[in-house]
């Protein structure tokens, strides 16, 4: 466009954006002051004046209306557009913001019965892929060969997504099927000692369950990770937790787990009872909730996954920490070489205590990457060999005790510095 046109259209936008904006306002106006009589007597030339002249801006309104959607890009380079636009989040890791692009392309295809490219059936596939949304990506990369054949320009690239899909999801599938078993057992053998727990023992145990506090956790969004840090708390993700929930106000002390469990693993176990529990795997958390489970009477308690965790721990924040770290964690500068009890340091906004410092925390999911974009209630990769903690203990340096901060860490492994924090459901 020669420069000098640059100007006016923009003042014509301006002017016709600022009247669309206003329609409502105005013609609710006119329908009101006509309704009210207000234009009833001809002898009111001010009523007149007035009604013609909303009149006739709500006339240019409409004009502005049709003049806008004439000035829309046509279907095909909208299509051409978010295709670029997905081709960028490709390179920024942002794969769910991936996968929105391509399906507002889709979405196009639809409405204007537009041709979609074999390149376009590709790409999909290899977001998808990233994704961990296996059948989907292998529809698309077979729809893909299909129609592009043994002459299509990604037909070898094409063979081998197509082999990795379908063996991811065979991999994903016995994976989950022996995380089923595992959890079955787990819960029998709680169930069993339920039934044959003393009474005394019982006494102690519901009365450690009695004095758990949780906090209630409402529904809501936030953005998920950091620019400020290593590339595994990136892409920043826009989360949507769809469900409020429980959240232990402290994290799981010694005592309850020495009232359950029979046995305390701590290594600082002669500094009290109400200090954090630690040395205790993924796998022992587990046998820990299934206890818990079996005396409730039904699957009640659980960890919370990472966007759980992270989501309380902000508490409506979106720094990195929710207040200043001396005042609300311990660790390696403040802590004296060891855990401290619960409940010292100033809580976050929500009223939950140490959820920086402290002891490491284990959540539910399994370590991978964020999917970017915007995602409900995610629950992380489908398997893995590394579970994840969160918040840093009293050993770490100030950068590891960040809201953001995430750490993989085998299932198995039972340090000093590493505990947990309760989900509950109702």
């Amino acid at each position: 466009m020669p420069r000098k046109w640059k100007k006016p259209v923009g003042e014509f936008r301006r002017k016709y954006r600022s009247l669309l904006r206003t329609a409502p306002r105005r013609a609710l106006y006119v329908f009101g002051f006509v309704s009210a009589g207000g234009a009833a007597d001809h002898n009111k030339p001010l009523a007149r004046n007035r009604v013609k002249k909303s009149i006739r801006t709500l006339a240019a309104v409409l004009a502005a209306a049709a003049v806008v959607a004439a000035m829309q890009l046509p279907p095909e380079i909208q299509a051409d557009r978010y295709l670029v636009r997905a081709e960028r989040q490709i390179e920024q890791q942002d794969y769910a913001g991936a996968k929105e692009s391509m399906e507002r392309i889709l979405e196009l295809q639809q409405e204007h019965g537009l041709e979609v490219p074999e390149e376009f059936l590709f790409r999909y596939a290899q977001i998808l892929l990233r994704l961990d949304l296996y059948d989907e990506a292998a529809e698309s990369v077979t729809k893909y060969l299909t129609l592009a054949g043994r002459e299509g320009k990604h037909y070898r690239e094409a063979l081998q997504l197509l082999d990795e899909a379908e063996a991811a999801k065979v991999a994903v599938e016995a994976a989950v099927e022996r995380e089923r078993k595992k959890a079955e057992a787990a819960a029998e053998a709680a169930r069993r000692w339920a039934e044959d727990l003393p009474e005394e023992a019982r006494n102690r145990a519901e009365a450690a369950i009695a004095g758990m506090e949780f906090v209630w956790v409402p529904s809501g969004e936030f953005q998920m990770g950091s620019t400020s840090s290593e590339d595994s708390e990136q892409p920043v993700t826009q989360v949507r937790i769809s469900r409020g929930y429980w959240l232990g106000k402290y994290e799981v002390t010694q005592g309850q787990w020495q009232a359950l469990i029979g046995s305390n693993p701590s290594y600082y176990k002669s500094y009290g009872p109400n200090c954090p529990v630690e040395s205790v795997s993924w796998e022992d958390v587990q046998e820990f909730i299934a206890r818990l489970n079996a005396l409730a009477g039904r699957d009640r308690y659980r960890l919370p996954t990472e966007a759980e965790w992270e989501y309380a721990a902000r508490a409506g924040t979106s720094g990195d920490r929710y207040g200043s770290l001396n005042e609300i964690a311990w660790y390696r500068n403040n802590s004296g070489g060891r855990t401290q009890l619960v409940g010292q340091k100033a809580p976050n906004a929500w009223g939950f205590y140490d959820m920086l410092g402290n002891v490491w925390e284990w959540v539910a999911g399994w370590y991978g990457d964020y999917p970017g974009g915007f995602v409900t209630d995610p629950r992380g990769p489908g398997s893995g060999s590394s579970r994840v903690r969160r918040g840093g203990s009293w050993r770490d340096l100030a950068w590891d005790c960040r809201a953001p901060n995430r750490d993989d860490i085998l299932p198995f492994f039972d340090l000093d510095s590493l505990g947990f924090r309760l989900l509950r459901t109702e």
